[in-house]
């Protein structure tokens, strides 16, 4: 059970008393999860929420053990610690992490508009000039005359390669065709560059998605093929898109080399391992998980999951379309 979400989204338990939360909130099943008496150290699963204060909610995490009396009758004792301070700070972390994400995507969104009214139409201006000057010289010198034809093939070559940047960075197709689109051809450039067999399959009926949902999951399948083609070595590469009434899933599988993963604690990430912590992020700000499966030798599986229906009335992430 997510317990953060389940604190979240109980907003019925506020001002209940244990008992309450315990058969009108959660269950038999919940109640069982979460106020089980622990047999190790392990953190508890779940806070409890409460109205304590007028002014804010109390959010208190239980740790329960069973106590036996000098009579040898057995009872649950319940200890609650209070732990408001600590979901404040993760509560002001998330909401950083987002207007992060936020300005990273408007700057990208940015740069890329700028690159295509400024940079590159002035260089589409200096290849006109120097097909002008080609034309306009026939009696130059051989040699000044494949000169100027190298600096117009150098002009174009320049071209194309700030265009295809400025797509990475905000890729119109995502705005007007939607994710497996979008998706499509990444998997489509990457087998045209890479020595790799690509296949994309998309389960259930295709549907458009909030544009936040679209360009987080977006983002987690560019940064996971891009780890593909460059650390996985994999001559295969399998791309699914689930879509269901409650939630979508990107899933992409690779066979290549693999690593060692999770970090064991205390280790801090390699460089190249950033971008799982980016791909994580970025589910978490959309409400949903994040997965990965992966040992040397046996390829990886990145699985990120985002429900969709608290994100159809939300206001987006980036900036609107």
């Amino acid at each position: 059970m997510n317990a953060r979400g389940w604190v979240n989204s109980k907003p019925a338990m506020v001002g209940q008393n244990y008992t309450g939360v315990d058969t009108n909130v959660l269950g038999p099943a919940g109640a069982a999860s979460i106020l089980a008496p622990r047999q190790d150290s392990a953190q508890p699963e779940a806070a409890l929420v409460v109205g304590a204060r007028a002014d804010a909610t109390l959010y208190l995490e239980p740790t329960c053990t069973y106590v036996r009396d000098s009579a040898g009758r057995v009872f649950l004792q319940v200890l609650l610690r209070d732990v408001t301070e600590e979901e404040q700070q993760r509560t002001r972390l998330r909401a950083y992490a987002a207007h992060v994400v936020r300005a990273q995507e408007e700057e990208r969104q940015r740069i890329a508009q700028e690159l295509h009214d400024d940079t590159i139409q002035a260089l589409i201006l200096l290849h006109r000039q120097l097909n002008a000057l080609e034309d306009a010289s026939p009696a130059l010198p051989p040699p000044a005359l494949e000169q100027l034809r190298t600096a117009r093939a150098t002009a174009q070559t320049t071209i194309q390669s700030l265009r295809d940047f400025a797509w990475r960075l905000r890729p119109s197709i995502l705005d007007d065709l939607g994710l497996v689109t979008a998706i499509r051809s990444l998997t489509t450039e990457l087998e045209e560059r890479a020595t790799l067999a690509s296949r994309l399959r998309v389960i259930g009926s295709e549907q458009r998605l909030a544009p936040n949902v679209e360009l987080g999951l977006y983002r987690v399948a560019q940064e996971a093929l891009r780890n593909v083609e460059r650390h996985a070595q994999a001559t295969q590469l399998s791309v699914a898109i689930a879509f269901a009434a409650e939630e979508v899933q990107v899933e992409v599988r690779d066979n290549g080399s693999g690593f060692t993963f999770p970090l064991a604690p205390g280790q801090s990430p390699a460089s190249d391992h950033l971008g799982l912590l980016g791909m994580h992020e970025r589910a978490e700000l959309l409400g949903g998980t994040f997965a990965v499966q992966s040992t040397p030798g046996t390829g990886t599986r990145i699985t990120v999951t985002i429900p969709v229906a608290e994100h159809r009335s939300d206001p987006a992430l980036v900036p609107s379309r």
